[in-house]
């Protein structure tokens, strides 16, 4: 059973790659696909316009600590972490947290709270863990990157 799908789909693959997708097809307000080995854009759409991406700041969030912290490190979670507004990792004030498990609270529940504590921790303040985040976007070579 396995290799008759299997079979099956390796078969209609090529059928469903192939489609070219139409701009009225993409819902994304923004948008662009190109191609790394050439650099060739094939599609865009408002390529320009700044946008606030919360995704971008939580994985950039996570490559600064990453970088600078240990795993098994100690985060202290504050009133002031519980506080910050948006999506939650629900990160309880007065408990430890290692900064593996407060990683996961922010990749995977996209938890402000979880960014907050990390940005405090790796850097000392929100301020000065934003700069190191805009270091590091410079060194990517990320040119219309700025987080504050």
């Amino acid at each position: 059973m396995k290799r008759g799908f299997l079979i099956l789909l390796l078969l209609l693959f090529p059928l469903l790659v192939s489609r070219p997708a139409r701009a009225a097809e993409i819902s994304a307000k923004c948008a662009v696909v190109y191609e790394p080995r050439t650099g060739t854009v094939l599609f865009s759409r408002e390529a320009e316009t700044p946008m606030l991406v919360a995704s971008t700041t939580k994985i950039m969030t996570a490559l600064v600590v990453l970088e600078r912290c240990a795993l098994d490190e100690s985060v202290t979670v504050t009133e002031a972490h519980h506080a910050v507004e948006g999506s939650s990792a629900w990160l309880v004030p007065g408990e430890s947290y290692t900064v593996e498990d407060v990683l996961y609270g922010l990749l995977l529940c996209s938890g402000n709270d979880a960014g907050a504590a990390l940005a405090d921790h790796c850097a000392g303040s929100m301020d000065a863990f934003a700069a190191l985040m805009n270091e590091k976007s410079a060194l990517l070579g990320l040119e219309h990157t700025h987080f504050v």
